[in-house]
């Protein structure tokens, strides 16, 4: 090992190994899916929105400004991903796992 340009790739690589047997198994990860070019922007723009409106959510229920065991608070936050038409973003990644190659 050059000491003026050390690596630490042994290390990290050791280091690593050790949380391996926390994986999760092969056959239970998603696998990588293509999305078609004419739904990528509604993916996109869908995903960004439920991010926020998650984000947004939890600082709410956390500075206690909506209470969680409100039902209407509840509702409230399940009517905002209804509203940005998450049932068609799941749609969406429902078509291309079903054609992805097997």
């Amino acid at each position: 090992m050059n000491p003026k340009a050390p690596t630490y790739e042994k290390g990290l690589y050791e280091a690593g190994k050790v949380y391996e047997q926390h994986a999760e198994p092969k056959e239970l990860q998603l696998p990588p899916l293509i999305i078609p070019d004419e739904s990528a922007a509604q993916v996109a723009d869908t995903a960004t929105s439920i991010q926020q409106q998650v984000k947004q959510a939890m600082s709410q229920f956390a500075l206690g400004k909506k209470n969680i065991n409100s039902d209407a608070d509840w509702n409230a936050y399940l009517d905002g991903f209804k509203q940005m038409n998450l049932q068609g973003y799941l749609d969406i990644y429902q078509k291309a796992y079903d054609s992805r190659p097997k």
